[in-house]
């Protein structure tokens, strides 16, 4: 009784008892163990509505039963209420089991990736992460105030609120209290409620329109709980990826968004916004659409921040249930968690996070008098430079990354120290952490464009998109190159690459991923005149013939094949604006394809972009015909003599110039699931699904010897060298030495956990090597080549560096691979 007080606690609320003594009266001691047992129940009834981590606290307690069981075995009045917890553990523990099962067959399910995948333009959670980053750090105390702020309660307890509206000035720091709100509300027990988020930036296409703003929410919601898949698959599944990005996209995603949250099984949802200030000219329709989800779904809950702007005021009157959160009105709050960013500002070892905090109101003049002392600098220009760069980038760009962006001689091109002084220069709008560059605040990028513009961008943003799109494809073209880390083997795994120092990828990192968003950025300008680019021989056209394949590489290596993806199909989609006619549409068209085919498989294994993705792309695929000597280095495809097994029960060997087939070799009674020639080529050797092996004359198509002793189906077979042994490998899992003379087994070698399909012996016939999985070519015990799903090993044989694979979509490959390296 005591091991159970400990275990299931004393719930009662009712003062200790003397187990001593209550075990010596049986009527007491069944009363207490009563409560016990109901203490027990109402702890695991509580701890099963937690929806995270409840699998940890069950399994907890679970784990604790047989130390329980020990303790009462002698105790038989307690043996009974015992079991009853032990039947309501178990039957708490499920649900949690099935949930976690039922979302990895969701997931596995390849459409429903899919849908995901191109749902999927910028995940929140990464935006959320990157502001954090930028900004220095979350600390609880930057945020805590509104923890106990009245109308932020008023939010979270009562039911008549349900949009709480935070405003305030630029410089506030919305942003961060934004942050710290959707941490606080993910460490909440939110039952069966999902939290979805999203950050908009008005510099950053990705994440500043309606539209983006309902994909980010979405894809949350569906992520957290993939049963909702569904609702998006209806409309999905009839118009592809056009559906979140065509003119229409607004009306599907925010129906999908209506069906999600009409789920049953979505008891609440709570959805926060941040800048809503900053989506654009579509505001006005998407203060109407929360207006409209606030009034029709009560389980909803919203917070939304932005400026101070009338019109959203005026608009969002229309929410009955509303709460204003004012930053101006809550003054005192603000400047105390100002104060404690300063503290860590004047903590930080020295490097300044954010010079923003120490200044007092009227930014813009401040602003001002910082860049007309950079305009009177020495270092004017280049300063100007920087700051333009910077705006225009897509992300925080470190040091070595800006080297690639601006005017600077080659004798100081390498000198980190001086870009890091010049950084310093435009300290007032810049700040260095870890080598990468940030704005110390919004509102400083948000001067930028306005009255200095003239300044910083002369010729206009669009002017400096151009320059980084330009200046991407040269550094791209001087540093791209096969096996840029030296991996080796064609099927190294992207979790074996080691660093190289100094990284050859450091510079060009930012260019791998954002060089078709400059692009981009360049050609949406209505003044953009220039076609050429666009032509058949201009820097597109030749960067994508030469070193496509490189740069697929390198995004693998950077774990960026999604970004390459999104670039291929933005890319394409400019070329369809602008009318183009030449080449590169259809290029862009098939090498798009190319990726989106192979991306799982260049993720994983970065240098197999030069093997299986070329070897079974499609034979009129543009990109396979360009690349086509890569892999013709190391492999080739031409046989002389053939043979083959089937279903048919027979093996027959054919010319391979000719394609006909001169003997059919018959005496099996089941199929024939492996065969190979001798070294000679005199004999063939043949294992079938009737657990038998036998070895045929290829001249007069005799059997000369059969060999008995499987349990089960025989899949890989093969002649030593010397001729004098047959290796084989079973269904059963066990692989047979056989004395090719005399039909004896000389040998069972066991070890494998599936099926052996691939077999072969060393050029000395000393050794024998095995493989039981049949999506890898392996040599020297490295992955070389992947085969994708139909063209993955039935049977195999391997006759010195050649190998024939029998495939289940019914083709037959065979390969040669060199003997050096």
């Amino acid at each position: 009784m005591e091991t159970l007080e400990k275990v299931l606690g004393n719930r009662t609320r009712e003062p200790a008892v003397d187990v001593s003594t209550t075990l010596k009266d049986p009527s007491q001691r069944q009363a207490h163990m009563r409560k016990l047992v109901e203490a027990g129940q109402a702890k695991i009834s509580t701890l099963s509505k937690i929806t995270q981590g409840v699998g940890d606290a069950v399994q907890f307690v679970l784990s604790a039963k047989a130390m329980i069981d020990l303790a009462i075995q002698n105790i038989p009045q307690v043996a009974l209420p015992w079991a009853g917890v032990c039947i309501g553990l178990q039957e708490t523990h499920q649900p949690v089991r099935d949930s976690n099962t039922l979302r990895k067959e969701i997931y596995r399910d390849e459409k429903n990736t899919q849908c995901l995948q191109n749902l999927l333009l910028t995940d929140p959670r990464h935006d959320k992460r990157r502001i954090i980053e930028t900004k220095g750090c979350l600390l609880a105390d930057a945020y805590r105030w509104i923890l106990d702020n009245t109308e932020f309660r008023q939010w979270c307890d009562g039911e008549q609120s349900r949009l709480l509206w935070i405003k305030g000035d630029p410089g506030k720091g919305k942003t961060i209290l934004l942050c710290g709100i959707i941490d606080k509300l993910q460490s909440l027990a939110l039952g069966t409620g999902l939290l979805s988020f999203f950050f908009c930036q008005a510099t950053d296409t990705r994440i500043n329109s309606t539209t983006t703003i309902l994909r980010g929410l979405i894809y949350l919601l569906l992520d957290q709980q993939p049963s909702l898949i569904p609702h998006a698959r209806k409309k999905y599944d009839h118009a592809g990826k056009a559906l979140f990005e065509d003119a229409n996209g607004w009306i599907a995603l925010s129906e999908i968004f209506r069906h999600i949250l009409q789920d049953p099984s979505l008891e609440s949802a709570y959805l926060v916004i941040d800048a809503l200030d900053k989506c654009g000219n579509d505001l006005p329709k998407f203060l109407k659409f929360i207006i409209e989800i606030s009034s029709t779904f009560p389980h909803v809950r919203w917070i939304v921040s932005s400026r101070n702007w009338p019109n959203i005021e005026e608009t969002l009157e229309a929410v009955e249930q509303k709460t204003r959160l004012s930053l101006e009105l809550n003054e005192k709050s603000v400047l105390s968690a100002r104060a404690v960013q300063n503290h860590l500002t004047r903590n930080a070892n020295g490097t300044v996070l954010t010079k923003l905090n120490i200044f007092p109101p009227g930014l813009s003049s401040l602003y001002q008098r910082m860049m007309d002392q950079i305009c009177h600098s020495d270092e004017a220009d280049l300063c100007k430079q920087v700051l333009a760069v910077l705006y225009s980038t897509y992300r925080p760009i470190t040091i070595q990354e800006l080297t690639s962006f601006i005017n600077i001689s080659e004798g100081i091109s390498d000198d980190l120290e001086f870009l890091i002084e010049i950084v310093g220069l435009c300290g007032s709008f810049l700040t260095l952490r870890e080598s990468t560059i940030y704005f110390v605040h919004q509102s400083a990028k948000d001067f930028l464009l306005g009255g200095t513009a003239t300044e910083v961008f002369p010729a206009g943003i669009e002017d400096i998109h151009q320059t980084v799109f330009s200046r991407s494809l040269r550094v791209m073209n001087d540093t791209l190159r096969r096996d840029i880390y030296s991996l080796g083997a064609p099927g190294s795994s992207i979790d074996n690459a080691k660093l190289s120092d100094p990284d050859p990828l450091a510079a060009a990192r930012y260019t791998y991923v954002y060089w078709v968003d400059h692009l981009h950025g360049w050609q949406s300008s209505d003044s953009f005149n220039h076609p050429d680019v666009f032509q058949d021989g201009g820097n597109i056209d030749d960067f994508l013939r030469q070193h496509y394949l490189y740069w697929l590489e390198a995004l693998s290596l950077c774990r960026s094949m999604l970004q390459g993806i999104l670039s291929m199909a933005k890319l394409e989609s400019i070329l369809q604006q602008k009318n183009v006619v030449s080449q590169l549409p259809s290029l862009v068209y098939n090498i798009r394809r190319f990726v989106q085919y192979c991306s799982w498989l260049v993720e994983n294994h970065p240098l197999q972009v030069y093997a299986s993705a070329l070897m079974f792309s499609p034979a009129r695929s543009i990109t396979r015909d360009l690349f086509k000597q890569e892999v013709q280095r190391w492999i080739t495809t031409k046989p002389v003599l053939v043979v083959s097994g089937s279903g048919d029960k027979t093996v027959k060997i054919w010319d391979a110039a000719t394609g006909i087939y001169t003997q059919t070799l018959k005496g099996h009674s089941h199929y024939i699931y492996s065969i190979a020639f001798s070294p000679d080529s005199k004999l063939v050797v043949s294992g079938s699904g009737d657990k038998t092996m036998k070895i045929w004359d290829t001249a007069t198509g005799i059997c000369t010897q059969m060999f008995k002793g499987y349990s089960d189906s025989i899949w890989s077979i093969t002649f030593s060298p010397d001729l004098k042994l047959v290796v084989s490998g079973s269904v059963d899992k066990t692989m047979r030495i056989w004395d090719a003379v005399t039909g004896v087994c000389t040998q069972t070698l066991k070890g494998h956990s599936y099926y052996v399909r691939s077999i072969a012996f060393s050029p000395d016939s000393k050794l024998v090597v095995s493989g039981s999985d049949g999506r890898w070519i392996t040599r020297d015990l490295e992955n070389w080549l992947w085969l994708p799903p139909g063209c993955q090993a039935a049977s195999s044989a391997i006759a010195g560096s050649t190998i024939a694979i029998g495939c289940s979509s019914g083709r037959v490959l065979i390969m040669t691979f060199p003997t050096d390296n």
